[in-house]
């Protein structure tokens, strides 16, 4: 290939990634809205909030953390984290969004599952085990409202079901490809009571070549499949939808 030909075909590809990433579900739109006219007051005010600032400077960490999660929960929460009990969540790397969950909810358990192995996302050299100790040593402030699940969300996440777990807010945030983030959601939206709070991370990941096997497809096929019982109360890198009160998927005409 040319370098001309490598060129164009590198902008062809960054444009249909662009033009991927443009649409968003018609069901978050007016989530998205709102998200987007009250997210920097969200962020003023966690500044405030002392133990949530010392998180990242109290942690044991290496990856840079630019997530939107702390604002957007601020957005969800603020006035409803005593409300919070119990919390599942998939995917935790080093712990990160586990403090803060456990931070951020102070009389929630947490439940976490990670298998501590990357998954298929991960091309990079990284230590598996000593990224476990380190997020073990981060989390262990918490013991007793931290429990850690090591293992395939697809193998752990039926065993919680079958052991009749139910959660306030569960978290998908681990292997992005369609098949695994779908799977974690249908597990999550399962165990999640009603007018408890599912959220997606990464709506916005684009990295598989096929679009169809990025998080997103998997996010928006789910919502086109369960519409109706849910609503969509935040949206931009992370989507948050509230459970509701119905089973129209589940109805036979």
């Amino acid at each position: 290939m040319s370098y001309f030909s490598s060129v164009l075909y590198r902008l062809r590809r960054h444009q249909k990634k662009r033009a991927f990433t443009g649409v968003r579900h018609s069901a978050l739109d007016r989530a998205a809205d709102y998200t987007r006219r009250n997210i920097d007051r969200c962020k003023k005010e966690l500044a405030e909030i002392a133990e949530i600032t010392a998180i990242d400077r109290e942690g044991e960490f290496t990856s840079i953390y630019s997530s939107l999660l702390r604002p957007l929960c601020h957005l969800v929460f603020s006035k409803k984290r005593k409300e919070v009990r119990s919390i599942l969540e998939i995917g935790a790397f080093e712990g990160r969004s586990t403090i803060f969950f456990a931070t951020y909810f102070p009389e929630a358990r947490v439940d976490t599952v990670d298998g501590f192995d990357g998954g298929s996302d991960f091309s990079r050299e990284i230590d598996w085990a000593e990224l476990e100790a380190r997020f073990d040593r981060n989390v262990a402030r918490f013991q007793g409202r931290v429990t850690k699940h090591k293992g395939f969300s697809r193998i752990i996440l039926p065993r919680l079901e079958a052991a009749r777990r139910s959660y306030d807010l569960a978290f998908v945030d681990a292997n992005h490809f369609h098949d695994d983030a779908y799977i974690d959601t249908v597990f999550a939206w399962a165990m999640l009571r009603e007018g408890g709070v599912l959220i997606w991370d990464d709506y916005t990941w684009f990295s598989y070549k096929r679009p169809l096997c990025n998080p997103r497809a998997a996010i928006d096929r789910f919502m086109d499949v369960h519409a109706g019982e849910y609503e969509a109360i935040a949206a931009a890198q992370l989507v948050f939808i509230r459970k509701l009160n119905g089973t129209e998927s589940r109805i036979i005409d």
